[in-house]
């Protein structure tokens, strides 16, 4: 027979907390009506999973003039992704897409060659009536979150399909100046890392070349796509690696960046709490105290020496470029 786990009254609190704050959207009178609000350098966070999108997110979060979908500073450790949790009121340019494609779970590998073109915006592809809509929910999220005319508030988001739209937000934002963070970590790491296990291409039913091949097309299709905007938007290109290194050099340049005041509250101390309603990682202590140095030598210990020329031939001018290799 087996024993039931018992009840875990903090676990319970924190679950309850955490939807409360990512649905708060659902009964909130002012993220619907009120008045409009300016939105003011919106800053985005770009990149791939395990690029340490999180750990830079939760930090900006703690900035008082900085808001989420799911809240400011009291409360930085919730969900911080708009396209997951306004889908179905954000426009279909702006959000997920839910088709049978490569599985239906997108996470991973929405910039695969397959999957790109559901994805990538251009300037170009702007309609006026979804950019409309899509600038009514972010004034609302403003809203909602304490922003008036009088005390704007930045809007941050890590939706990491943005990543592809670049293009599409600069026109859709014309006049809101949109800061983007664009964030790489290794691709021999990260590549390898979603081939053998992490996310949606650890459980597809197919080879383990075929999931290298999904991986690759995913990594350079996606920093390809972003940097393609580098000339024609306000796009800082960071290094993961030099973020663990020196987190509090970095820190103050994306603030510099983004103009806002550097604090250095905001970064990660021994004695942080975390806010009643944090997300699961954060309550149990990931991705905040200590910084850790990334475990990148543990995928690059098992990366195959297959693995390791395919990557290399398909992803050579962005590996030279950010002075990445194999044993980096």
């Amino acid at each position: 027979m087996t024993r039931k786990k018992p009840f875990n009254v903090r676990h319970y609190v924190h679950s309850v907390t955490y939807r409360y704050h990512s649905n708060r959207w659902r009964w909130s009178p002012s993220f619907y009506v009120g008045t409009e609000i300016p939105i003011d350098r919106p800053i985005f966070l770009l990149g791939t999973q395990g690029a340490g999108l999180t750990l830079l997110s939760r930090i900006l979060q703690r900035h008082e003039d900085v808001v989420t979908t799911t809240g400011g500073s009291s409360y930085w450790t919730g969900s911080d992704e708009m396209h997951n949790l306004l889908f179905g009121l954000l426009p279909k340019d702006y959000s997920w897409h839910h088709v049978p494609a490569q599985g239906e779970n997108h996470n991973g590998i929405f910039a695969t060659d397959n999957l790109l073109p559901l994805y990538a915006r251009g300037r170009d592809y702007i309609d006026e009536g979804a950019a409309q809509q899509y600038r009514k929910r972010l004034q609302g999220v403003l809203r909602m979150h304490g922003a008036t005319p009088a005390t704007p508030k930045r809007f941050l988001d890590k939706s990491q399909t943005n990543s592809l739209r670049v293009g599409l937000l600069d026109a859709t934002l014309a006049g809101a100046d949109p800061h983007y963070f664009l964030m790489l970590r290794n691709p021999f790491v990260m590549i390898w890392r979603a081939t053998s296990g992490y996310g949606v291409l650890g459980s597809l039913p197919i080879s383990e070349e075929e999931r290298l091949g999904l991986a690759i097309q995913h990594w350079r299709n996606l920093y390809e796509a972003a940097l393609a905007e580098e000339k024609r938007s306000r796009l800082l290109v960071l290094r993961y690696e030099d973020f663990l290194a020196t987190p509090e050099t970095t820190v103050r340049a994306v603030c510099d960046f983004a103009e806002l005041t550097f604090d250095p509250a905001m970064m990660p101390q021994k004695g942080d709490r975390m806010p009643l309603g944090s997300a699961p990682d954060a309550r149990k202590g990931f991705k905040w105290y200590p910084i850790r140095p990334a475990n990148n030598a543990k995928h690059l210990a098992k990366l195959p020496d297959w693995a390791r020329d395919q990557i290399a031939a398909h992803c050579a001018p962005l590996i030279e470029r950010f002075g990445y290799g194999p044993d980096a």
